[in-house]
């Protein structure tokens, strides 16, 4: 043995009244078995091993069948039977035998990765593979020959996989790349993706024509499907891995992004964790998906009701459950679930304050699966009202332009030197598919271009509208036309992106 060498032998049968057994007086790895009546029994080797002066025991067992003299022998084989085979795909098992006619066939299977539909007598079963692991499938068989009836048993043990896809995608990122690009390619087929399924992908990683096991990426999987700009691909990802290296990679949900219960992923975009020293070439080879058991949940709530005013709460949750709509904070918030239909709950403020509702998911059977809160902001009336926004509380990205001010307070913003953006705080969140209007006032200088006006998270990032409006214009004072703007999803600014030679003198928002 490559492992040891062997030092001693013993063996030894469980039941000798169905066989014995005689070691070999020359080779103590070899004995030979004597039947001496009809029956089960095992065959019991113990070996003891010497690997570098340490000495290991082993021991091993196999069940023997003897059989009565002239009794018919059959072998059963899976003439056809998958070795692995994915979650939600089905694989056939055939059994056969070597001799006589097969008068029954009895299944079974050890495992709850898959389950067997076949059968009693029948010789071909469909194994339907549920979640990964590993079950053992087997077929017991009788034949008949000659008047006489044999038996045999054969089993197969079975992996159950992750779904795979195959992309086959190659993503270059250049050496000389700077902090904020990214690199982003367009799958050939959109990928559906549940909130509670576990996400992987099997990446391989070159350094120009040389394999990299070390260097570091950030990847991302994301809804976009336009890759003509990778950074809006990488800002609205679902699911990000941001210490990716050649292997598999593990992906993380980003839960403010992913507000279904279900996704179609797009596009790959991917980003340098450090200096490389030449070109990387990233190549996703596959995205694995592998169910869970957990409930899948998405609340999508208002950022804010006024007193008085009812507001509605969508549930999507898996089927089957029963759900329980609560309020944590009856003094701030009431709830009803819609008598029509229990994935609604109707919220109706009472008070100025943070409310908080909770969902509560049962099985029919009335046990709790999963508890899921949700909170929002309960104010005096606010939509529908022109509201000046409060300039001197702006951030800014990418420089700072010249503050205006009057008597200490901040009237306004000149920007001489083009600025990345500047974001202002809104006196009240908004959540996905409000709408918000926006009027800009302010002064164009001489060869202004203009500026893009939209809501978000702050700064240039976190832009979550899905139009975004120009406000262009001659040299002098202007108004903008009203910006209507609609939330995909929970923005907290109004953003001015990218200005130049220009002063802006108000920002009022109306909430619609």
């Amino acid at each position: 043995m490559s492992a040891g060498e062997i030092q001693q032998v013993t063996w030894a049968v469980e039941n000798s009244q169905a066989a014995k057994i005689q070691k070999d007086s020359l080779d103590a790895k070899r004995a030979a078995v004597i039947g001496v009546a009809a029956g089960e029994t095992k065959l019991i080797a113990e070996v003891i091993i010497s690997v570098e002066e340490k000495q290991f025991a082993l021991k091993k067992e196999i069940r023997l069948t003897i059989l009565e003299k002239d009794a018919l022998i059959v072998k059963a084989t899976f003439e056809t039977a998958p070795a692995e085979i994915a979650i939600n795909e089905t694989g056939t098992i055939i059994v056969a035998v070597d001799t006589g006619v097969i008068e029954n066939v009895i299944w079974a299977i050890e495992g709850d990765a898959a389950v067997l539909e076949a059968e009693t007598g029948s010789v071909e079963g469909v194994l339907a593979a549920k979640k990964v692991g590993e079950v053992t499938v087997s077929a017991t068989v009788t034949v008949i020959s000659g008047g006489k009836k044999a038996t045999d048993t054969v089993e197969k043990t079975v992996k159950v996989t992750p779904i795979a896809y195959g992309i086959g995608k190659t993503i270059t990122v250049k050496a000389d790349a700077g902090e904020s690009d990214w690199f982003a390619v367009a799958l050939d087929e959109a990928i559906r993706v549940k909130k509670t399924d576990i996400v992987e992908a099997v990446i391989s990683m070159k350094i120009g024509a040389a394999d990299t096991q070390t260097t570091s990426m950030q990847v991302v999987l994301s809804p976009v499907a336009d890759t003509g700009n990778p950074w809006a691909v990488q800002q609205n990802a679902i699911l990000r891995n941001t210490g990716t290296v050649a292997g598999k990679a593990v992906f993380t949900r980003d839960d403010a992004k992913f507000t279904s219960n279900y996704i179609e992923v797009k596009t790959v975009a991917v980003h340098k964790n450090a200096a490389i020293s030449g070109d990387a070439a990233v190549t996703i080879e596959k995205l694995l998906l592998t169910p869970t058991d957990e409930v899948a949940v998405s609340l999508k709530a208002p950022a804010g009701v006024e007193i008085g005013t009812p507001g509605t709460i969508i549930a999507e949750v898996d089927d089957g459950y029963v759900l329980e709509w609560k309020s944590a904070t009856d003094q701030i918030a009431t709830v009803r679930a819609d008598e029509s239909d229990q994935t609604k709950a109707i919220v109706t403020g009472v008070k100025a304050g943070v409310a908080e509702i909770q969902l509560i998911i049962k099985t029919k059977e009335g046990k709790v699966a999963k508890e899921e809160s949700v909170t929002f902001n309960v104010s005096e009336a606010y939509k529908n009202k022109e509201m000046k926004l409060d300039l001197g509380t702006a951030q800014f990205e990418a420089g700072i332009p010249q503050t205006v001010k009057e008597g200490g307070t901040v009237t306004g913003y000149d920007v001489t030197e083009q600025v990345g953006a500047i974001a202002f705080p809104l006196p009240h969140e908004l959540a996905a598919g409000d709408k918000i209007q926006v009027i800009v006032k302010g002064e164009f200088k001489n060869g202004s271009t203009g500026f893009r006006v939209y809501v978000g998270t702050g700064g240039s990032n976190g832009q979550v509208t899905d139009n975004k409006k120009w406000v262009r214009g001659s040299e002098g004072a202007f108004t903008s036309d009203p910006i209507e703007l609609i939330t995909t999803g929970k923005c907290t600014h109004v953003c001015v992106r990218q200005p130049n030679q220009v002063i802006i003198k108000e920002v009022i928002v109306k909430y619609i």
